[in-house]
């Protein structure tokens, strides 16, 4: 049975203010190279997703810019109408809030927030990260993208009624951007390993990480992720560690490490697997061995098809490659000079 994914509110969100949000907002990278700005500027449409390489997220100016023609008028009255529908006509229950996240790292922030007072200065449009001077730790994760929201949020707890939104940080509209990693669709989300998680799994204390078949699919010529093929599990407080310094020299190594044991546990796999000698390039479509072979050979089928079987015959080979696709050494050797 077909299956639709949506996001079901339990109220009526203001359609005025979303509107106004995916209309007139848009994020906007200026990519940045030996101080100088690039003319060539990036936008970001609500609700889309754009690949950068690690240098330019890491450098680019990143703001988020509101249409020349944009009514901030407009919105203000929809503020307020929508406050009186939920009984606080002054408005000052609502707040609109600018927030950056990862996925990967499991953290998200609040960059700016605007209450009805000050929405004006929301025509100028917001700066969020500046090539040069110090970012927020959402414009720091290269390897692993960022989104960015605008969201329009109940700021207080109100007397519960039905069909209106009461609890507090309930949002009323929204509208995100994402940058994304060109690595990023391989979907890997390591996972906390505390004691409770050791306990299940049967492994000791100085464990820091453990892959283990995702018992839920598992297939993995049906996997088109590396979540949907392997659960990954990493010591909860290296975890937590890694978000708090994600720019760190140290930390990115460590990542990447991770990132590499993922994907030698994938590569190992289907190697191991009798029947994967029988395997095409068309049997792997749109999978996410697909992805690996598509990433070491520049969506070139010979050099495709030359990686598949070495996956099939030499996959420590493979592996290899992939290392140095993602420049492992260098990574390493930054690492290395912090530590003098």
């Amino acid at each position: 049975m077909a299956k639709e994914n949506r996001v079901v509110r339990p109220f009526q969100i203001s359609d005025v203010i979303q509107d106004w949000f995916d209309t007139n907002l848009k994020l906007k990278v200026q990519p940045v190279s030996g101080g100088e700005l690039f003319d060539d500027i990036i936008l970001v449409e609500s609700g889309e997703t754009r690949r950068l390489d690690a240098k330019t997220f890491i450098d680019a100016n990143i703001s988020i810019d509101i249409e020349d023609n944009a009514e901030i008028k407009s919105i203000i009255n929809a503020w307020k109408q929508y406050a009186r529908e939920i009984g606080d006509p002054s408005g000052e229950v609502l707040s609109i809030v600018l927030y950056g996240s990862s996925s990967y790292l499991k953290f998200t922030e609040e960059l700016y927030r605007w209450d009805i007072k000050n929405i004006n200065s929301l025509k100028e449009g917001i700066l969020i990260a500046e090539a040069g001077k110090e970012r927020p730790r959402s414009a720091r994760t290269a390897h692993h993208g960022a989104k960015y929201e605008i969201v329009m949020v109940l700021t207080e707890e109100l007397e519960p009624e039905s069909g209106l939104p009461w609890r507090k940080g309930s949002w009323i509209a929204r509208c995100e951007f994402t940058l994304g990693s060109p690595l990023e669709g391989f979907g890997f989300n390591p996972l906390p390993l505390d004691k409770e998680k050791r306990r299940e799994l049967g492994i000791g204390d100085e464990v820091f990480k453990y892959p283990r078949r995702n018992p839920y699919n598992g297939e993995l010529l049906e996997s088109e992720t590396l979540d949907d093929f392997v659960e990954f599990y990493v010591d909860s407080e290296s975890l937590a560690r890694l978000s708090a310094a994600p720019r760190h020299p140290q930390s990115a190594l460590i990542q990447t490490e991770i990132f590499l044991s993922a994907i030698e546990y994938v590569v190992l796999s289907a190697s191991r697997n009798p029947d994967f000698q029988e395997i095409t390039l068309n049997d792997l479509s749109g999978s996410l061995l697909d992805k690996l072979l598509r990433q070491v050979s520049v969506e070139k089928k010979p050099e495709m098809e030359k990686w598949l079987n070495v996956i099939k015959n030499s996959p420590e080979k493979f592996i290899s490659k992939f290392e140095d696709f993602i420049g492992y050494k260098s990574k390493m050797i930054k690492s290395i000079g912090e530590m003098q």
